[in-house]
């Protein structure tokens, strides 16, 4: 590791969304290193929120539906927002915004931020080769949170699938599911430049091995359960009713829902899926089973948790993943767990859930079917589910996050 880095430079989180870096900034907070979550989508109040979407004016109108109501109180007090124009300033003043950036393009703007304020720089994979570009000769840190696995690796998986369901699979459907070659090459260069890449699953770790990042840049960083108000309640299932099955997604490809569709028509009318998310189902010679599905679009995270309490199982039939939250909540919830390796879980298999082999439908139905026949089966998976939940901690993740730095800045020079 070089030498020159500052160690003791505070952390700047960047980065446009992803509600899991809220917890990056408590890590870093509670350690007295945070410098600030820079980022172009925040509101404090959705009830706010709301209302500008419908108000008369075109750009102030425009530009709150465009905004995500994401919103932390424990770091209200140092959040950036990225402003490049006065009509969306005055948006995110109206919606609470105290302290503004602004530059050509989001990451042209932190990286300036972050080389004028002198901080290390935690932000995600594909979105970070301009900040660290700009900072790592400045001798600060690069910190790279690989969300997703080598882009690489998942192409090659893309591909094969898209190809086996008929549909076109060339840069332009690459470059749409987030793996065209220039994310690619992004997701390299970061590597390159980061002095620590946050991988959240054993399916990260592997395929970052796989793409040759040195061992000693890698950090193992798994992502936390949202704890319930009160311990998960069993939900019985009468013997009239189906089994209903929760997905939370907001891609069909990537998340293998194909996958979960064909299971479920091996099991109707004994099976139902929930699906959560901005999913769509539309992939050709599929849409006659959109009986089988219940689309229930976005949910703010309490009243899909709500909504989760009401389900059977969860499942996330995952070709690509990093460690998917979903799989959190359903582990939060208490549901058992249908997944693939490949979702970045921390299932045990015949543990808390069954873990499939990715595109196995009938791996996935006989799951289904094991846990439709069989109530004390599914009775004691829901109990080791919960039970995980509790250790999958954001206080775990936060710790993780912020151990490499700690010990790098206490190792002499």
């Amino acid at each position: 590791m070089p030498s020159t880095k500052n160690w003791q430079a505070n952390v700047a989180v960047a980065h446009h969304h992803k509600h899991h870096l809220y917890e990056t900034c408590v890590a870093y907070r509670e350690v007295d290193r945070w410098a600030g979550f820079l980022t172009s989508r925040f509101a404090v109040d959705r009830g706010l929120l709301d209302t500008l979407t419908k108000v008369p004016i075109g750009k102030v109108s425009r530009i709150a539906k465009r905004m995500l109501a994401y919103h932390d109180p424990r770091i209200r007090d140092q959040v950036w927002l990225y402003a490049p124009t006065i009509p969306k300033k005055l948006a995110l003043s109206v919606l609470g915004g105290r302290r503004f950036f602004s530059g050509s393009s989001f990451v042209d703007a932190a990286a300036e931020w972050a080389a004028q304020h002198e901080v290390a720089v935690h932000s995600h994979v594909t979105g970070s080769t301009e900040i660290f570009e700009r900072i790592a000769p400045l001798g600060l840190p690069c910190l790279l949170e690989m969300y997703l696995g080598d882009r690489l690796h998942g192409r090659g998986i893309l591909e094969r699938e898209l190809e086996s369901l008929g549909m076109p699979n060339g840069e332009k459907e690459m470059l749409a599911l987030g793996h065209g070659q220039r994310q690619i090459d992004r997701c390299r260069r970061e590597c390159e430049l980061a002095d620590f890449v946050f991988c959240p699953s054993p399916f990260v770790l592997d395929s970052m091995r796989d793409a040759g990042v040195p061992e000693a840049k890698l950090v193992f960083a798994p992502y936390g359960s949202t704890p319930p108000k009160s311990k998960p309640a069993f939900l019985p299932r009468l013997a009239s009713d189906p089994l209903r099955v929760a997905f939370v997604g907001t891609e069909g490809v990537r998340k293998g829902l194909v996958h979960l569709i064909r299971a479920t028509e091996k099991l109707a009318p004994r099976v139902e899926v929930h699906v959560f998310g901005m999913a769509s189902f539309s992939l050709p010679g599929f849409e006659y089973r959109s009986d089988l599905i219940r689309f229930h679009g976005f949910k703010s995270k309490p009243d899909m948790l709500a909504e989760l309490a009401t389900m059977h199982v969860g499942c996330l039939p995952s070709l690509f993943e990093g460690s998917a939250i979903g799989v959190y909540d359903y582990l939060g919830t208490g549901l058992p767990v249908v997944v693939t390796p490949n979702a970045g879980t921390l299932v045990t298999n015949g543990k808390e859930g069954f873990v499939v082999p990715a595109q196995d439908s009938d791996a996935i139905a006989s799951a289904f079917e094991a846990l439709y026949a069989d109530e004390d089966l599914r009775r004691s998976m829901a109990e080791s589910a919960a039970a995980l939940a509790v250790e999958c901690s954001w206080a775990r993740y936060r710790a993780a996050t912020v151990a490499p730095l700690l010990s790098m800045s206490n190792s002499p020079a």
